[in-house]
């Protein structure tokens, strides 16, 4: 290797410079894209709305279709606005899924140009990426915000709270809900975000609203914009096994429409496996020459409890005669953007903890989702693709009235014991 002394001309210094360069403008033409895909988002024309409500109101109810941006860009725009500052006060956000806070967390810290950890960061269980003195906005689960107010009754250290994706109501959300209501009338500087697609605007106005001698408790900002157009195509007679029909149309899909990637929904673990097994046995059972003239299958399985690199991988890019297909529970219901998909099967189906009384015992049941939740699951094709989605469900309950309009509250069918002895300290 040549060794250039002090004195001499270094001719490999032009062309250093020359490459550079190169990296820079590349480099700025990466950013200029990245900015007009989020000029692009809905809520972006609802930036100056939003910041201005803040001032007004102490909650602000945000409504919008799924895909227009509220969970990634919102904090942003706190962020830039100088609702945080390092060190003192920070933005938090709760998901009800630890893999939507982790994935949003990260896809946020790509926009803002930092690493995952220092201004942007995140908490769920048994697992934390955040600096003290330097993250300004940090996204955990609900369970994880219940203990912050066991720590911090009056969260000193948060300017702005963010509840995303209440439809949930699960126990955890609702908690939350009611604490951050008492803590606003000790704290009438705190602002709440509550943060929704399906869930029912005015009702949680009404509850946030703390009489008439207090003005300006809340209000609602509707994001508006049309979520992509989705052709929803239902069974015509009921189906006695869906796990069986759900394998059945994936393999449909995957022999006669065009490329995209299929999600498909059920309850559990459990039927995440049987229709992971029923794939891979059917795709032996086909012809070699049928399997050859089409795109190979790369099927995944994604629920809570797997390994979080494991999860990673429905992220993850395929090759372009590759097709992939991810067998997944609720936990891909709301706030995660799988890039690719664009075909969704849905079993109409959900898991629901209920409490028997008379037995005392805690069983989770399989009962039909809410439109809310249909609706959600719809909403995750096409939109990181510019193509036609298709949406196609495999149960007759979604077209008769044994789905209702909305979640029901888990307050409703669930015992309070064991979850008070968790958040309790001893």
């Amino acid at each position: 290797m040549k060794r250039f002394r002090s004195g001499e001309v270094d001719h490999a210094e032009p062309l250093q410079k020359q490459a550079a360069a190169k990296n820079e403008l590349s480099y700025t033409y990466a950013q200029v894209s990245l900015r007009k895909q989020k000029e692009n988002l809905p809520v972006f024309h609802y930036k100056n709305a939003l910041l201005f409500l803040l001032e007004q109101y102490r909650t602000v109810v945000v409504t919008g279709d799924t895909g227009c941006g509220k969970s990634t860009q919102i904090p942003q725009y706190l962020a830039n606005a100088g609702w945080a500052t390092k060190g003192k006060q920070g933005i938090a956000i709760t998901q009800p899924h630890h893999i939507a806070a982790v994935t949003v967390a990260g896809r946020v810290a790509d926009e803002m140009n930092t690493v995952l950890g220092k201004e942007v960061g995140f908490s769920i269980r048994f697992e934390a990426c955040y600096d003290i003195n330097t993250t300004l906005i940090k996204f955990m689960t609900d369970g994880i915000l219940l203990n912050e107010i066991m720590k911090d009754p009056l969260l000193r250290k948060y300017s702005i709270i963010v509840l995303d994706e209440v439809h949930v109501r699960s126990v955890d959300t609702d908690l939350c809900l009611g604490l951050l209501k008492k803590i606003q009338r000790k704290r009438p500087e705190l602002r709440v975000i509550v943060s929704s697609a399906t869930y029912d605007a005015d009702k949680v106005k009404r509850f946030f609203d703390l009489g008439s001698q207090h003005d300006n408790c809340a209000t609602i900002l509707h994001i508006g914009g049309k979520r992509p157009p989705v052709d929803v195509f239902y069974t015509t007679n009921p189906i006695p096994n869906y796990i069986v029909s759900m394998s059945e149309t994936i393999l449909k899909i995957h022999y006669s429409q065009g490329p995209g990637d299929i999600l498909a929904f059920v309850t559990g673990q459990d039927e995440v496996d049987d229709v992971i097994s029923n794939l891979k046995m059917e795709l032996r059972k086909m012809h070699p020459q049928k399997c050859k003239a089409k795109m190979s299958l790369s099927i995944l399985p994604l629920y809570s409890r797997l390994p979080m690199a494991e999860q990673e991988k429905v992220f993850e890019r395929t090759p372009k005669h590759v097709r992939k297909v991810i067998v997944s529970t609720t936990v891909a219901e709301t706030s995660l953007t799988i890039p690719g998909i664009v075909y969704v099967v849905d079993c109409g189906f959900t898991k629901l903890n209920i409490y028997d009384p008379q037995s005392g015992i805690d069983s989770l049941s399989v009962c039909p989702a809410s439109q809310a939740s249909l609706h959600q699951r719809a909403g995750r094709c096409g939109r990181t693709r510019l193509v036609i989605p298709c949406d196609v469900s495999c149960e007759i309950f979604c077209l008769t009235g044994f789905c209702g309009k909305h979640i029901v509250c888990q307050f409703l069918h669930c015992t309070l014991g064991p979850m008070c002895r968790g958040h309790c300290p001893t």
